[in-house]
Parts: C-alpha cells; structure tokens; sequence
C-alpha cells in the first residue's frame, strides 16, 4: 500500500509541477492581448498599454484631422496576440500644424502653386496649401496669367491642407466696339473690316441668295450690336445656286410652330423666290407660339428659318 501512495503522491506533484511550467511558458512567451486604444487620449492609452505588461511608444505627428493627443493609429492592431513587454507604437495626433499664409501678389498660377506647396516645411510638416477656388479678371497693370489678389490675406494664418482662393488676371480690359454692317462687301472685303474693328471672324455658312456669289449677306451678330474686343462673329455669305422659279406669282400660307420645348431665342425667317430673299419675321416668340403669314411669291420658293442667327430648317414651296 505504501507503495500505491508514494506512487500517487508522485503524480500529483508531476501534474503539479507541469501545470505550474505551463502557465509560466505561457505567461513569457506570449498570449498578452493587445487592447484597443485608437481614439482614446495618449494618457489613458499608455495606462491601457501597460496595465497588460506591454511598452507604449508613442510617435507624434500633426494631423488635421484628429485632436490634439488623440491616439489615431496603433501598431500591432486591436486585439493582436504578442508577448509581454513587446513594444506598442502609438501615434498620436498633434492638431494641425499651423503656418503663415505667403505673399502670392504678382506671381504666375506656377510660382503661386510651387509657393502654397512648400508651406509649413520649415516646421517639416507635409502638405502645405491647396487652391480651393480659381476665378480671373480683367487687370490694366497685373499680367495675364498673374495672381492679382487671394484669400487668405498674406501675414494671416493658415492651417497646413487649407484651401486658398486665388484671383489671376486675364490681361487688360477689352476695349469696346460695335459690329460694323458688312452687308453687300465681298467675303474678304468683310473679313478685313471685321479685323481692323478687333472682332475674330470664326465661322463662315453659305446661304441660297439672288445676290452674286460671295457676297456677305449678313454678320452675326448683327451689325451695331456692342461687343469686345477679340470676340467672335460668323458670316453668312451668298452662294450662287437657286431654287426652281417660274414667272407666275401665287400666294402661299406660310404657317410655322415653335417647338414647345424650344428655349427662347431670336428668330428670323427668310422666304426665297424669284424676287430673291426677304425677312418676313424676326423676334423672339414664345415656345409652342404659332406664326402665321399670307405671302405673295413668284415661281418655286423656300422658307429658312434662323434660330440665333444659325440656320435651323428649310421648308420648300413648289409651284403647282
């Protein structure tokens, strides 16, 4: 029996010693769970840290978008398996970096980019200012292309990845001017007047005409309307090609609708006969208006109609 006894007192000693082994091999080579401190202040964070035998080491960094001494990443992560006394990096914000918003008066779009980049690197903080807003005026002394003024004001101060707005000048102001009447010149003769007057002739369309071939029949827009230099007008010259005609006049019922969905804009509609073009409406109706007219014409005729001066659709009139 003595022997059973030493025997079981030995097993329980054996259990025992490897249960306490176990717990101490468990308790040094790890299973300490790293707990959760993103978004809790760097106080508390290091006092969770510890309070599980690991070592904070806390990294600072100026963010914009956390608070002051905010911990807004950790590494290793939540609830991470590590061994005690293993390191725990926490970076923890310090607010946002502020700086001195520069001088960008009188300097290209370039020089004013290159300028906002590098703000706040003399506290090496990254990131500097943005253009949130771009607009650009007309300025008699500031060159085109040439930060005329912007906001915030030089001297003021900034937060590091604010937005500035900035106001570039596009130039000195245009000098005013009034469409000359072309009308009856030849195409060149026309380009030439419409140059020397500082207007930019940008586009050039052909329409039926009794007049000689290429002959301006009309500048749009239309001559004596005020505009700027540089802007753009289109001509409408003569082409040679007519409709059918014969020598018996008739009257035609000229009946059009504006479209209903059609925005309002000025209208012109020209008739073509024998007789050659006339305007027999021009204005602005309303959407879904109807425009009725009796006209007297003489052989084959055309109705054109010109939406803002471009033209929009041709309805024929063939003699009987």
């Amino acid at each position: 029996m003595s022997i059973f006894k030493t025997l079981f007192k030995f097993s329980i000693i054996t259990f025992l010693a490897l249960t306490l082994t176990w717990i101490m091999l468990t308790r040094t080579a790890g299973n300490r769970i790293v707990p959760k401190v993103e978004g809790l202040a760097e106080r508390d964070a290091v006092r969770l840290i510890e309070n599980e035998d690991l070592v904070p080491r806390v990294e600072r960094a100026h963010r914009k978008s956390d608070p002051a001494s905010i911990v807004y990443r950790q590494s290793p992560p939540p609830n991470a398996k590590v061994k005690e006394g293993r390191p725990i990096r926490l970076f923890v914000s310090l607010g946002a970096a502020q700086s001195v918003m520069p001088d960008l008066r009188g300097l290209s779009l370039t020089e004013a980019k290159n300028a906002l980049r590098v703000v706040g690197q003399e506290q090496n903080v990254r990131g500097g200012l943005t253009i949130s807003m771009l607009s650009r005026s007309p300025h008699a002394h500031v060159p085109d292309d040439h930060v005329i003024s912007h906001f915030p004001l030089a001297g003021q101060p900034v937060v590091i990845g604010d937005g500035v707005q900035i106001l570039l000048s596009s130039g000195p102001p245009k000098s005013a001017v009034v469409v000359p009447n072309v009308a009856g010149l030849s195409q060149s003769q026309a380009e030439e007047t419409l140059r020397a007057a500082g207007l930019i002739v940008h586009r050039i369309s052909k329409e039926l005409s009794a007049k000689d071939a290429g002959v301006v029949i009309r500048v749009i827009p239309a001559a004596g309307t005020p505009a700027s230099e540089s802007d753009l007008v289109s001509l409408v010259v003569s082409t040679p090609r007519h409709p059918k005609i014969s020598s018996t006049p008739r009257g035609i019922l000229i009946r059009y609708v504006v479209p209903l969905l059609m925005v309002p804009a000025p209208f012109h509609l020209v008739i073509f006969d024998r007789e050659g073009p006339r305007t027999i409406y021009a204005g602005t109706p309303n959407p879904g208006q109807v425009l009725e007219f009796a006209e007297r014409v003489i052989g084959d005729a055309e109705l054109k109609v010109y939406i803002d001066g471009i033209l929009s659709r041709t309805i024929p009139y063939k003699s009987p």
